[in-house]
């Protein structure tokens, strides 16, 4: 991997995981949020 695909690679798992986190802090108040975790889980695995 080069310098540069890690530094994006980082950026997209620091995107992910602060998006991971508003959806479980909306869950409670927003059901559907379940299905973005899902998808978002699903790009996450790569």
């Amino acid at each position: 991997m080069g310098k540069a695909e890690m530094v994006e690679a980082a950026e997209v798992t620091s995107i992910y995981n602060h998006l991971n986190c508003r959806l479980k802090a909306n869950l409670a108040l927003n059901p559907p949020a379940k299905e973005l975790m899902k998808a978002l889980a699903s790009v996450g695995r790569y």
